[in-house]
């Protein structure tokens, strides 16, 4: 297990270990912070996000990955990458308040790069995501 740190830390981690990339060895991955580039990382390095689960703690959602490594590269959507495509699946309280929570911030980023005059597409495509995943999720 791999717990407590930094998404893109964990990476770095998983990276300089050739031994997990072993079909039997499971991986149990806790980021604090960079879910989304860790996700991101497993998916471009053939590692396979089997489940996934959110837990809280002192106020703050935390997802737990359980992982292996089968060598198949694959495609998450942005979305799927920030909130997690198991959790997307569960749904659940924890997971709609961490949704709501990162619409907010991706509202905010949009205003301000508006302000800004700086292009958000991107962030308005995964806006748009997010919020039909909260309409299949209520």
């Amino acid at each position: 297990s791999i717990c407590g740190m930094g998404g893109e830390m964990i990476a770095d981690i998983v990276t300089s270990a050739p031994e997990l990339r072993e079909p039997d060895v499971r991986l149990i991955l806790q980021p604090m912070t960079s879910e989304d580039k860790l996700r991101a990382y497993l998916c471009e390095n053939g590692y396979d996000i089997l489940d996934e689960v959110m837990v809280e703690d002192k106020g703050r959602v935390y997802a737990v990955m359980s992982v292996c490594f089968d060598g198949v590269v694959r495609e998450y959507t942005p979305a799927e990458l920030l909130l997690g495509k198991k959790n997307i699946e569960k749904g659940g309280e924890l997971f709609l308040r961490q949704l709501e929570r990162r619409m907010r911030i991706v509202t905010w980023t949009i205003d301000e790069r508006k302000t800004a005059n700086l292009d958000c597409t991107e962030h308005e495509g995964l806006l748009k995501e997010m919020e039909k995943i909260k309409e299949k999720t209520t």
